[in-house]
């Protein structure tokens, strides 16, 4: 009977399976900083290859996740994204790829990932993730994220994703999103919301959404609401809506509502509704209302409406079923229906409808089936006309009446 010899402790091969275990137990009792911050490196004064979490690295670096880095140049390859990537604040420059995730503090150049990008500082140069790209800080250049593309700080340059581009500082630029784009400071540039486009601050530039356009302060530019146009500013330039374009102060431009067109201060320039434009304060230029078309203190310029024209006071030209004027208006009254000046008021100019009651003076030539006016200063043609400053069988003619 053979005896095998037995292993000794000492061979080169059995040390070193005893110095790897060794190496495993006592591994995970170190600290996590300094497992962070183990790499094996083949370089020479920081230059060359590197494996692991170098902290200051030129060349090729290919590492797990990074932490704590300082300054990385060249190649950054990792797999997963940084330990606490808001908290990381080194710089890295050139390529950083992400297999599938990456990130680190500020990232300069070219970075990419098959799944996302974080980091603690800003990102600037070009930039796409698989899903999408978040950054605590800025984010600046062309940028591309799947899912979405959020900056703690400022968008600027262009930005583009399918799904949502968020920044929650001021956005500079191109910015294009599927869903949602949402700006919590100033937008300046062209910005596209498959749903919605929101601004935060004042907005200048082009604005277009397929659901609504909401801008917090002023609107300058053009902008598309596929439902609404919404400033809660005032509006200058050019504003389309499916619905309805609203701005809470003064609309100076060229504006179209698929329903209505509301400013709360005044308009100035053309606009076109299917339904109302309303003012509550002055409406200068020209409107084409399909049913109504209403100021609380004045109307100037050229107004059309389907149904009714109503202002305190109008100047110019307004055709319309039935116009209503509350104060003093000089100009050309169009109303095949009704033409009514309240006791307070003023008409001056030409009236032609087929009923002109003017419960104050008139001024000028009332041309109708009924003219009536509690004072003539002028000339009336119709069936019936009434003139109430004049005395005895004046009063009411037929045909023509007059008074001075």
């Amino acid at each position: 009977m053979t005896f095998q010899k037995p292993i000794s402790l000492t061979t080169p091969i059995v040390r070193t399976l005893c110095f790897l275990f060794t190496g495993l137990m006592i591994l995970p009792l170190t600290t996590a900083e300094a497992q962070y911050q183990q790499s094996f490196d083949l370089t020479i004064s920081e230059y060359g290859l590197s494996f692991g979490n170098s902290e200051r690295h030129t060349g090729l670096r290919f590492n797990y996740r990074d932490s704590q880095t300082d300054r990385i140049r060249g190649l950054n390859t990792t797999i997963w994204y940084p330990y606490d990537s808001e908290n990381q604040s080194g710089n890295t420059y050139g390529v950083t790829l992400g297999l599938p995730g990456t990130g680190g503090g500020n990232l300069h150049g070219i970075s990419a990932a098959v799944i996302g990008i974080e980091a603690g500082g800003s990102v600037y140069g070009l930039q796409a993730g698989g899903v999408g790209l978040a950054a605590e800080g800025s984010i600046s250049g062309i940028t591309l994220g799947g899912l979405g593309i959020v900056a703690g700080g400022q968008v600027s340059g262009i930005a583009v994703s399918p799904g949502g581009v968020i920044s929650q500082s001021n956005t500079r630029g191109i910015s294009l999103a599927g869903l949602g784009n949402i700006t919590q400071g100033r937008f300046r540039g062209i910005g596209f919301g498959g749903l919605g486009l929101i601004s935060e601050g004042a907005f200048s530039g082009i604005g277009v959404s397929g659901l609504g356009t909401v801008v917090r302060q002023s609107f300058r530019g053009l902008g598309f609401g596929g439902l609404a146009m919404i400033s809660e500013g005032s509006f200058s330039g050019i504003g389309v809506s499916g619905l309805g374009l609203v701005t809470q102060d003064r609309f100076r431009g060229f504006g179209v509502g698929g329903l209505a067109i509301v400013a709360e201060n005044g308009i100035s320039g053309a606009g076109f509704s299917s339904l109302a434009t309303v003012s509550t304060g002055t409406t200068r230029g020209f409107t084409f209302s399909g049913l109504a078309g209403v100021a609380t203190e004045e109307m100037r310029g050229m107004h059309l409406s389907g149904l009714a024209l109503h202002s305190a006071k109008m100047n110019g030209l307004f055709i319309s079923p039935t116009i209503t004027t509350e104060a003093t208006s000089t100009g050309l009254f169009l109303a095949p229906a009704y033409n009514n000046a309240k006791e307070n008021a003023h008409l001056r100019g030409i009236s032609v409808s087929a009923v002109n009651y003017v419960e104050g003076r008139q001024t000028g030539l009332a041309i109708g089936i009924v003219n009536i006016a509690r004072e003539l200063r002028g000339v009336q043609i119709g069936l019936i006309n009434y003139a109430g400053n004049n005395a005895g069988w004046a009063r009411i003619l037929p045909v023509v009446n007059a008074g001075f």
